[in-house]
């Protein structure tokens, strides 16, 4: 059961408790203008635990037929407690409410309101002069018993109003629920279009760097072997002194040139490819803006004097970490705010992630932050992780920055 319907059912609960007490003093001082042995006493107080331990056991009962059951139970508890009461009518009044606050409580709208209209018109309906050790005990009046159906019948209301503005909640916070879920489902599905991205221009870059150097070697080679041929021929025309000497240098040089401009072109063509990708802090400052811009609630990122760039291993492992932190604050521990904080500490980048969430009694890792524990452990670095029932959630590591482990 979750906790607020827990707090809602025992706030029910503890208002029928306090009305059975009320009625037993509401017994006691009618008992003295009726003269009632002692026993009824004893007899009604037996009643009233009765009824409040069925209360009691309704909370723990999941069974919609055992529930009704009980609710019926109590039902005639109520008629049989009120039996001697006479004319007076307060101590059903305040059993009935109770009743239809916890029917309302624990069946469904419509069935409960009915159930509840039909024990209003059955406690009415027994309203008939009774004898008890010899006195007859007169039946309420008309006014009393229209009073008592109005103020029933407006108990009704304000019950069926209480249970829907409960319905209301609960499907709100069930919508916020399905809302949270998908939202950091989108996130968590930009992120990994973000990597695919990254990883897709990485590899069209890598590429298009292959295809320019096969160029660059094709056009190069093509022409330096040639001019190594148009040499050795021009060498020999010059020792026989062949007038087409002149004409054949000229060819060489034009093949030169157009291998040089080739080459050129090429060159210009390669300085326009990006080789360096987003990596370090400035990838972990873009996916923090990509969740806060996504979410509803607040990141604070603080750099502090943390290097920009660990190496590639320790980049994605510090990348990771960040990822894993604000999807669990996000998606277990419904937090509002998160902060997130780097510096530098003992030869190395210690990186904290704050969160104001539920907190935990005890911790569940799951593959997510086993495998980060793993990854930190790996390169030499070490992570722990915090936290207290509605206190939050501290996340903490440290990854050496010295050579790659």
């Amino acid at each position: 059961m979750k906790r607020p319907e827990f707090v809602y059912r025992i706030t029910v609960y503890l208002l029928t408790a306090l009305a059975h007490g009320v009625a037993f003093l509401q017994f006691r001082s009618a008992a003295q203008s009726l003269f009632l042995p002692p026993r009824w006493h004893l007899q009604m107080l037996f009643l009233l635990i009765l009824s409040l331990g069925i209360s009691t056991a309704i909370l723990f009962v999941k069974k919609s037929a055992l529930v009704w059951g009980m609710l019926c139970l109590r039902a005639l508890i109520l008629l049989i407690a009120g039996m001697p009461m006479g004319e007076n009518l307060m101590l059903e009044f305040t059993l009935v409410t109770t009743l239809i606050l916890q029917t309302m409580t624990h069946t469904p709208l419509w069935g409960n309101a009915v159930f509840s209209t039909l024990l209003v018109v059955v406690v009415v309906l027994f309203q008939r002069p009774i004898s008890v050790f010899g006195t007859t005990l007169a039946p309420a009046s008309n006014f009393d018993l229209v009073s008592f159906c109005l103020y029933s019948v407006i108990s009704i209301a304000i019950c069926v109003l209480l249970r829907l503005f409960w319905e209301r909640y609960k499907a709100s916070q069930e919508f916020q629920k399905m809302l949270d879920e998908a939202t950091l489902q989108l996130v968590q599905t930009n992120m990994e279009l973000q990597d695919f991205a990254a990883r897709s221009e990485q590899e069209a870059t890598e590429s298009e760097r292959k295809r320019l150097a096969r160029e660059v070697h094709d056009a190069l080679g093509y022409t330096l072997t040639n001019l190594v041929m148009m040499m050795d021929a021009g060498v020999a025309l010059a020792g026989k002194g062949d007038a087409n000497l002149p004409a054949h240098l000229e060819r060489a040089r034009d093949l030169a040139q157009e291998g040089l401009a080739e080459v050129r072109k090429t060159l210009q063509e390669i300085r326009k490819v990006e080789t360096l990708p987003v990596t370090g802090l400035k990838a972990v400052y873009r996916l923090v803006k990509s969740f806060d811009k996504a979410t509803h609630i607040r990141l604070k990122l603080n750099l502090g004097d943390a290097p920009w760039t660990l190496g590639p291993k320790k980049d994605q492992i510090m990348y990771r970490l960040v990822q894993e932190g604000i999807s669990n604050a996000l998606r277990h521990g419904n937090a509002t705010e998160i902060s997130i904080s780097f510096a530098c500490e003992d030869g190395g980048v210690s990186l904290s992630i704050v969160d104001n969430g539920i907190g935990f009694q005890e911790i569940k890792e799951g593959y997510g932050l086993l495998g980060m524990r793993e990854r930190v452990a790996q390169v030499g670095g070490r992570t722990s992780i915090q936290g207290r029932p509605r206190e939050g959630t501290r996340l903490t590591a440290w990854i050496p920055t010295d050579a790659e482990a």
